[in-house]
């Protein structure tokens, strides 16, 4: 009796007072959905980056801002914090249950100022539409563009997720069909976009892909490949050491080349003031005397701290193409007015 005793008070007990084991709830997780990103140090779009994660993994959760729109998530080895805004992944299990850490993120999540649009994106002039429909009769393809720049013109940056499908349009739901219309060339690899390209390398053998380009330079190559209808052109981050003279030699190149050929060039600024400020005034001049489409991408992230830049005043900060929520980071708003930009021309050469 006294053994049985024993056992029913200690199965009571256990009712009761359930173990910490049992009491202890699994920590939800993170999955990343975007291709890549970093890691920031604290809860805020202007910190630090401390490490690169990529599509599907899925880490732990350790702590969540207020708002639940940051979580820290626990990177084995780590020996700085690693925090990513919630949206570029998803959720298993309750955030609820990861403890609020500090208040950051409050900031960090107030709506910005937007930029004025209307300055950013192009009008469309007799001109481009002359060119468009001259290229038209040569053969170029009216679905097809092409990129031409730098790192900032690069897959699987640079437009890619509206290939990929790694996009939220929100309230832009009247581009879909610029995104279906074009699909193919978003994430395709240009010839004449990579890490390092100034105006004098597209007209470089050097740079051209030896297994794709046939004797031909990078732009020769690119039009034979693709025979866009239409090209962005977004140079001068990776050419701050060349004079003004040289920098506009290099883009009336580009600029003469694509039109003689009927590609409608879109000319874009840029964010960075590398070159102290010499560049932007020359796309935008070109703009007008040729009188082709200006992408016034500059306008588009003034509002932003240090013009979207990181801390290196080089790259843009990166922000997945999901434009159902606040918009915060300098390279949503590149993708966004960029698809924007080709959305407009494409309507307006037509």
């Amino acid at each position: 009796m006294t053994q049985i005793r024993f056992t029913l008070i200690a199965i009571l007990i256990a009712l009761i007072i359930p173990s910490s084991r049992a009491a202890a709830a699994p920590r939800a997780t993170y999955t990343v959905v975007v291709h890549s990103m970093f890691t920031l140090i604290a809860p805020q779009d202007n910190a630090p980056a401390t490490y690169s994660i990529f599509k599907d993994e899925t880490f732990p959760i350790i702590a969540r801002n207020a708002g639940s729109t940051w979580v820290q998530l626990e990177l084995i080895g780590a020996d700085k914090e690693a925090w990513v805004r919630i949206e570029y992944g998803t959720v298993k299990g309750n955030l609820d249950d990861a403890p609020i850490k500090g208040d950051k993120g409050a900031a960090a999540t107030t709506p910005r100022p937007q930029p004025p649009i209307k300055n950013v994106l192009p009008a469309i002039s007799s001109r481009a539409r002359d060119i468009y429909q001259t290229g038209l009769q040569i053969g170029n393809n009216p679905r097809a563009f092409s990129k031409i720049g730098d790192c900032n013109s690069v897959t699987p940056f640079f437009l890619a997720p509206f290939d990929s499908g790694e996009y939220r349009l929100g309230d832009y739901k009247e581009l879909q069909a610029t995104i279906n219309y074009f699909g193919g060339s978003f994430a395709r690899e240009s010839m004449t976009a990579r890490v390092g390209f100034n105006t004098a390398s597209l007209f470089s053998r050097l740079w051209a892909d030896p297994n794709l380009c046939k004797g031909e330079n990078p732009i020769e190559c690119e039009y034979r490949l693709h025979r866009p209808s239409i090209a962005f052109v977004s140079l001068g981050t990776n050419g701050a050491w060349l004079t003004s003279v040289d920098y506009e030699y290099g883009m009336r190149n580009v600029i003469d080349y694509l039109i003689a050929r009927g590609v409608v060039p879109i000319l874009g600024t840029k964010a960075d003031d590398l070159d102290e400020g010499r560049f932007n005034p020359i796309v935008i001049k070109l703009a007008r005397e040729y009188d082709v489409p200006l992408w016034n991408y500059r306008l588009a992230v003034e509002h932003l701290p240090n013009f979207g830049l990181g801390e290196d005043a080089f790259h843009l900060t990166w922000g997945a193409s999901y434009f159902d929520q606040p918009i915060f980071a300098a390279w949503q708003w590149r993708n966004l007015t960029a698809l924007q930009t080709l959305d407009a021309v494409w309507k307006g050469v037509r």
